[in-house]
């Protein structure tokens, strides 16, 4: 099985010190902000100063969450308006991780799919996606399609230590490379670099439950 995977799905972890800033996209309640969060964190522990940004300060709590997250992990927040705000506070801080933060993206909406391409083009940043595991399979292959129209190559998966279904997963994967998944709700417990060995026995897991 793991070799069957290894044939069909293509694994490209995201470096720890990314060569550009980070925009971390994904439909609502996918754990953008987490995901955000754990990367800045692995930056951080990898020596380089960090920044966590959000673009989605107009919703309540937004900022909020950024500022308790960037302390915890001992990064900068920020909240920035569009290309402009973020070209500053790149500009500003010239040589840090960046990572942005997001408002959830309805993928089956092109004018923000198109947003998004267009905002991360402006600042020649990377684009990663965030599709929880437990997707409706059909569904998840449709929005890692669309995730790609918008910039993404590669997408990080959520909650695999909670779904009971894994088809989504690997039908994203036949869209994006799979970079990271998640197995743990806690911050410190990061992000974990797939391997097929792993991914076969989230399989069998799935079978058996």
């Amino acid at each position: 099985l793991a070799r069957a995977l290894d044939r069909h799905i293509t694994l490209s972890p995201l470096p720890a010190l990314p060569s550009r800033p980070v925009v971390v996209i994904g439909p609502a309640g996918s754990g953008k902000t987490s995901i955000a969060a754990r990367l800045a964190l692995r930056a951080k522990t990898s020596g380089a100063a960090t920044v966590l940004a959000t673009l989605d300060g107009g919703k309540a709590g937004a900022r909020t969450q950024i500022e308790t997250y960037a302390e915890l992990i001992g990064a900068s927040a920020h909240a920035v308006d569009g290309a402009t705000g973020a070209s500053a506070l790149i500009e500003k801080n010239h040589g840090a991780q960046i990572f942005f933060d997001t408002a959830g993206l309805n993928a089956f909406s092109k004018d923000e799919l198109a947003a998004t391409q267009a905002f991360a083009g402006a600042i020649n940043a990377e684009v990663l996606a965030v599709i929880p595991a437990g997707f409706d399979a059909d569904e998840a292959a449709e929005i890692a399609a669309l995730l790609k129209s918008a910039g993404a190559a590669r997408f990080i998966a959520t909650r695999t230590d909670a779904a009971r279904r894994m088809g989504g997963l690997f039908t994203a994967a036949a869209k994006l490379s799979l970079s990271h998944l998640t197995n743990s709700p806690f911050l410190g417990n990061g992000v974990e670099a797939p391997h097929s060995l792993k991914l076969a026995r989230l399989i069998l897991a799935a079978i058996q439950a």
